[in-house]
């Protein structure tokens, strides 16, 4: 009763330890993407069951040979797990190199915890092989603890921030006081060294109960971890609401850049569809309407997605309508944007055609890089073209021709034909071809790529010439823009 009085504080902790390890297991199964929640449950459930070994009923409901596996098993998932935790903590865990380093220590701390604890079946029939080999084992996962001064050293080094010091501090004498009580441990074995006895049976004595200085420790880092991931998950989260905020902010400029009403233009009927993969995407479209009466049709695509390729879309749209009222040529409309480009897009590119189209059907059209338009399933017969961005002097020669009424021009980009099924079979550009024979419409055409498997942004624009004897209303602007909410 007096052993179970001086303990209680000890399992009231323990028991404290093993409810955080449980909630914070629960946080990272609503989040699977936060690994650190995951190191820090099984760090926190390792520490717990370790701590109750102070209870009575571990020593005497349980065979001694049993209790050594318990808490050998317990005791290395606790060290491993904090090491991966304090890997995260100093962003070493995106390192590739302390990332083998880390799983290599592991295994062969786990291969001797295997081979030690399989040894204390077969003890009482050890020669000297079996004694060597218990001994190096032990050696193994004594010294262990000194990987938490290395990660705690050479994060302090690499990240010299004020709020890592506390879990920095406590980590390093945590792992400093178990390789030393380890060390001097095994000196009974070998020599009449009673300092670790010392050492372990150090501590405070308060009230009539007893704290030693290594559940002082575990206490005292359990606190801090907890603090210094509570603060690093505060300091995330609101880092990623002013992320949020920012890609807001550029959707809805990217919204204003899709062009959801445009002027009629008489004699065409035009559609589109757009479908970002992300919140924002770097397909982009324009139809500018042109003191001719015609109009500039404009599709492309820039590589990436994210912010960075929404911002160069923004770049893209402003060039084209400063150049669409200077120079309407699709040839001089590429190169003046592929000069506004160069320099500014860091290693990426975009890929455009460009077609300038008249009432009565004439059309001129050129690309960079992009798909040839689909003239009621053919393709335009477009000479290849770099895209824009990459170098300063690349050529864009256009084409004419004349288009037929009831015709229909097809645009689209690389996600139509990239859409990938389960089984990895891409949608094609024959499937494309086929729907655009059919005269099937932008929305149509769009929403099966989708449904088969998108993967990237689709952009689909069709532009039909209308007969001369259709009604006038039928020829305005009927242009539908879907933006996805991802």
């Amino acid at each position: 009763y007096l052993r179970e009085h001086r303990q209680l504080p000890q399992i009231l902790i323990a028991a404290v330890v093993l409810v955080a390890g449980l909630l914070t297991l629960l946080l990272f199964l609503r989040d699977r993407k936060q690994w650190l929640y995951l190191w820090l449950a099984i760090y926190l459930l390792a520490e717990g069951l370790t701590a109750l070994r102070v209870m009575d009923v571990m020593y005497y409901r349980l065979h001694f040979i049993l209790l050594q596996v318990y808490l050998q098993f317990v005791g290395a998932c606790q060290d491993i797990s904090l090491w991966l935790l304090l890997l995260t903590l100093f962003g070493f865990s995106r390192d590739r190199s302390w990332r083998r380093w880390t799983a290599a220590l592991g295994g062969v701390y786990l291969i001797s915890v295997v081979i030690d604890t399989t040894t204390i079946f077969f003890w009482q029939h050890a020669g000297l092989g079996m004694q060597w080999t218990d001994a190096i084992t032990t050696a193994i996962y004594t010294l262990t603890p000194l990987y938490i001064l290395f990660i705690v050293g050479f994060g302090l080094a690499r990240r010299k921030q004020m709020e890592l010091w506390p879990v920095a501090i406590t980590a390093f004498l945590y792992g400093l006081w178990n390789f030393v009580v380890g060390i001097l441990g095994q000196g009974p074995r070998f020599t009449h060294w009673t300092l670790a006895t010392k050492l372990t049976g150090w501590g405070l004595h308060i009230g009539g109960y007893t704290f030693s200085a290594l559940f002082l420790l575990d206490t005292l880092l359990f606190l801090v971890l907890l603090f210094t991931v509570a603060r690093q998950q505060f300091l995330e989260r609101r880092r990623q609401a002013q992320v949020e905020m920012e890609i807001k902010s550029a959707r809805e400029v990217q919204q204003v850049l899709v062009p959801e009403d445009v002027p009629a233009i008489p004699g065409f009927s035009i559609a589109s569809i757009y479908k970002p993969a992300t919140e924002l995407g770097g397909d982009f479209y324009q139809v500018i309407p042109l003191e001719t009466g015609g109009a500039l049709v404009v599709v492309g695509d820039v590589s990436g997605k994210g912010l960075k390729a929404a911002m160069v879309v923004s770049l893209i749209v402003g060039t084209l309508r400063t150049l669409a009222d200077s120079k309407p040529e699709p040839g001089e409309i590429l190169r003046g944007l592929n000069r506004r480009l160069i320099g500014r897009i860091q290693g990426g590119f975009a890929t455009c055609v460009v077609m300038r189209i008249e009432p009565d059907g004439s059309a001129a059209t050129a690309t960079a890089g992009h798909f040839s338009p689909l003239r009621d399933g053919m393709e335009l017969p477009l000479e290849g073209a770099l895209p824009l961005g990459i170098v300063a002097d690349a050529k864009y020669d256009q084409i004419a021709f004349r288009m037929q009424e009831n015709e229909t021009l097809t645009f689209y980009t690389d996600g139509i034909v990239e859409a990938r099924n389960g089984q990895g079979e891409l949608f094609g550009f024959e499937r494309v071809r086929e729907m655009s024979r059919a005269g099937s419409s932008a929305v149509q055409v769009a929403e099966e790529a989708s449904a088969f498997g998108q993967d990237d942004d689709i952009t689909v624009l069709t532009l039909t010439l209308l007969a001369a004897s259709e009604p006038a209303v039928a020829a305005t602007v009927k242009l539908t823009t879907q933006i996805a909410t991802g």
